[in-house]
């Protein structure tokens, strides 16, 4: 009757929400972070690594090495194919970098990650791509 009267061509819903009792379930230990003040700095690694290298063994090679100010690893590439030998894969990362303090310099970045980098070469046997 009220589609009518309000000329709605689709169903209309209608949902209650008891807000006190979500408000009471809600988990208080969940909470936002505000933005970073700082801004990041990302490194990007492709090498080549044994078929068998797994991701747990790289984060493995990152979480030993502890590379200063390492926020966040992602990868975002696994190439098998042209260009790359038989019995090999080649994987690419990101790596981003930020401290919660200050602005990075350049030299800092790249001290921790080329530390990082020659464990990936030591620890995996990676051969890093240019």
């Amino acid at each position: 009757m009220l589609a009518k009267k309000y000329d709605l061509r689709d169903a209309v819903l209608l949902a209650e929400l008891n807000l006190d009792l979500l408000l009471a379930r809600r988990n208080p230990a969940k909470s936002f972070k505000p933005l970073p003040q700082f801004p990041s700095i990302r490194r990007d690694v492709a090498m080549l690594v044994p078929e068998a290298t797994t991701h747990d063994a790289v984060l493995q090679v990152v979480r030993q090495t502890k590379p200063a100010n390492l926020e966040v690893v992602e990868l975002f590439d696994v190439f098998r194919g042209k260009n790359v030998p038989t019995g090999q894969k080649s994987v690419a990362y990101a790596f981003t970098y930020r401290n919660a303090e200050r602005t990075l310099t350049d030299a800092e970045v790249n001290a921790s990650h080329e530390k990082l980098v020659a464990q990936f070469k030591q620890g995996l046997g990676a051969i890093v791509r240019g």
